[in-house]
């Protein structure tokens, strides 16, 4: 269904982004939205204000514009907005590598109801309408696999450049009371593989959630190829989550921020490759809602002698011996060469990339990216109508850039 049947050109005024050294005031500029006919929005005119006042006050603030009540500037869900300031940095592409929603690829977009494009599957994922995560379109399909294996169902994306960096988000939901998976000491599920070639033999990193002796999930975990053999640290991890190591190659972020069950759960997950095989600077991040799980840096990755020409990830079934056949679903994956990347979030103050507190945050899909603008798309996600959000750029270093103050309005037409 298309959202935006009836969008109106309209002008407004929203606080500047404050950049590196600029203050606020300045230009924002907000274009209405016409659709194509697979849903997808699409640019049809456009209108801009001055910027007035900070306009990134809380609930009941005087951030002006679009006539909202109690701050925050106006927006629909599938609008595009072009934010204005300095120090964002520059992507050559303003989009993320792959992206299952506002994709500038309609074949990629799930909203289409095919599964295609860019995206590959292993075994037999589909895509469904059924107990949608969002009612928006963004999320009017997600992707279901079987939890069982084999065949390892999972998404699949196949990208032919050894990235040094990889930023991922998805949401995942476990439609089942326990994880029931194989009793014994060690077992684990895994939900995202990243190899270095095609083959799937050589060097990868894998998120895992582990299982004690009675097959319930007992932590949150990272390994791939030589992780124990140096010496890395864990610079930071949120004090719910209690980061700590195991022995040999198990980077164990945390035994007591486990995955929950039957409950649509975002994960972001960063790495820095080593500057060569075998080096020991390797940095990874892990985010669970929004809350940094750890952040580890020094670490060795993969083996001197490998192929590392590639980058093929895998979401989903990846590998774990699960007792019965239930489903798991992914929504609004998101995949990306950097770590530039534009979020909302249910706070104005984000301490980002080091978030002590689980935190509501929706991935924007951006379409052009320059170091004084960027436009993207506006995915309300799972933000009622009617609630405030603030905006948030990430430079491609990892600084938090805190922006404006946006309201969700009901979808025109």
């Amino acid at each position: 269904m298309c959202p935006m049947e009836k969008a109106e050109s309209r002008t407004g005024h929203l606080a500047r982004f404050p950049g590196v050294v600029l203050g606020v005031g300045g230009l924002i500029a907000l274009m209405a939205l016409g659709c194509s006919e697979d849903g997808q929005a699409q640019p049809a005119s456009s209108s801009s204000g001055q910027g007035g006042a900070a306009g990134a006050a809380g609930a009941g603030g005087t951030g002006a514009g679009g006539g909202a009540s109690g701050g925050g500037m106006t927006v629909h869900n599938g609008e595009v907005v072009t934010i204005t300031g300095a120090g964002f940095g520059s992507k050559a592409e303003g989009g993320p590598l792959a992206t299952s929603f506002d994709s500038a690829a309609p074949g990629d977009n799930w909203s289409t109801g095919t599964l295609g494009g860019t995206w590959e599957t292993r075994g037999e994922p589909t895509l469904t309408a059924a107990a949608l995560r969002t009612d928006h379109y963004q999320s009017s399909f997600k992707l279901r696999y079987d939890a069982f294996y084999p065949p390892y169902d999972a998404l699949c994306l196949n990208h032919m450049v050894a990235e040094d960096k990889l930023y991922l988000s998805f949401w995942m939901y476990r439609d089942h009371d326990t994880l029931d998976m194989t009793t014994g000491s060690g077992n684990n599920s895994k939900f995202l593989r990243i190899y270095q070639d095609a083959t799937g033999e050589g060097g990868n990193l894998v998120l895992t959630v582990m299982c004690d002796d009675n097959g319930d999930a007992a932590n949150l975990s990272i390994t791939g190829d030589a992780l124990g053999t140096h010496p890395y640290s864990i610079d930071y991890s949120s004090p719910s989550c209690d980061a700590g190591f195991y022995s040999g190659d198990w980077f164990h972020p945390s035994a007591s921020c486990v995955p929950e069950m039957q409950v649509w759960e975002h994960y972001e997950f960063y790495v820095d490759y080593a500057s060569e095989l075998g080096g020991n600077d390797t940095q990874v991040i892990v985010w669970k809602d929004g809350m940094t799980v750890a952040r580890a840096s020094g670490m060795t990755l993969n083996e001197v002698g490998q192929v590392n020409d590639e980058r093929l990830i895998r979401v989903g079934q990846v590998s774990g011996g699960h007792n019965s056949h239930y489903d798991e679903y992914l929504d609004q994956v998101y995949i990306d060469t950097t770590l530039a990347h534009v979020f909302i979030s249910e706070r104005a103050d984000v301490p980002w990339p080091d978030v002590a507190d689980t935190t509501h945050t929706e991935v924007q899909v951006g379409s052009a990216w320059q170091d004084d603008a960027i436009t993207f798309t506006v995915n309300q996600g799972a933000f009622p109508t009617g609630e405030l959000g603030y905006v948030h750029v990430v430079t491609a270093d990892g600084a938090v850039i805190a922006g404006p103050t946006v309201r969700f309005a009901e979808p025109n037409g």
